[in-house]
């Protein structure tokens, strides 16, 4: 979307008080984008316009008037968004090779992910419409 704030103020206007929505979004905060920049595979360019850390969500969420109540993380991704991401830096056009190293790097990243929430592939969060 191209106005993230502006469609949450709508969806806030549409729902019932005590609604509340899902959302999620990559994160621009996590390891994979610290690590890959503009060869991290959470970019996906035209389909991602906007992308936010955790702060951001946070303020946009208090902005359209909604309280972010729970945040979900639904298991390890960093190890599959790390070789993507590596594919994309090393070879652009090319089969990737194995890389028993980037395998390693991988498996660092998934640990590392379930320890640092604020470095998460993905914000997953419940929001509910403000008292």
């Amino acid at each position: 979307m191209h106005d993230p704030l502006a469609m949450m103020r709508t969806l806030n206007g549409l729902l019932k008080d005590g609604g509340s929505l899902w959302l999620e979004t990559p994160n621009i905060d996590s390891l994979c984008s610290n690590e890959f920049k503009e060869n991290w595979r959470g970019l996906e360019p035209p389909r991602h316009l906007s992308i936010f850390s955790r702060t951001g969500l946070e303020k946009m969420s208090d902005a359209a008037s909604f309280d972010i109540t729970q945040y979900f993380w639904h298991g390890v991704s960093a190890s599959k968004i790390y070789i993507s991401s590596q594919t994309i830096k090393s070879n652009k056009n090319r089969a990737p090779k194995f890389n028993p190293l980037t395998g390693l790097n991988a498996i660092l990243f998934d640990i590392i992910e379930m320890v640092l929430a604020n470095n998460r592939e993905y914000i997953t969060v419940r929001i509910k419409k403000a008292a």
